[in-house]
């Protein structure tokens, strides 16, 4: 079996965390296509755990979950709160698609959020293979 992530493993966690590009530019057409509450709680959602992740590298929100949140210091590896934009992230995904293959939403909006959140994906790739 052919592996196609070769990045880091992260200790502890048994494997990298990783939701896919077409997860990822789904996400940001559902940002420009959702409509309602869902979309927001769902960004929240993501935003928060991916801060989360980053532990000591943003101590002042890991001290604060730590010192007010129960059983949040029993956590092996405090990337894996990942688990939660890992889910987030595809439900937002589908949702956009739902909005993509309504017959509702107009046409000219459809085109004009796939195009930005094509050129968004690719600058994050891009980004990505700089850094």
């Amino acid at each position: 079996m052919a592996y196609l992530y070769t990045g880091p493993i992260e200790p502890g966690t048994s494997g990298p965390a990783y939701i896919g590009a077409i997860i990822f530019f789904l996400f940001i057409l559902g940002l420009i296509l959702v409509k309602g509450k869902a979309k927001w709680w769902l960004l929240g959602g993501v935003l928060m755990s991916l801060f989360l992740s980053w532990g000591k590298n943003f101590s002042f929100l890991t001290d604060l979950m730590i010192d007010y949140f129960p059983l949040y210091d029993k956590f092996r590896a405090v990337s894996s709160i990942q688990i939660i934009l890992e889910l987030c992230a595809p439900v937002l995904a589908v949702l956009a698609l739902r909005e993509l293959f309504k017959s509702t939403v107009d046409v000219s909006e459809k085109l004009k959020a796939l195009r930005i959140s094509f050129f968004y994906g690719i600058g994050a790739k891009r980004s990505a293979l700089y850094f």
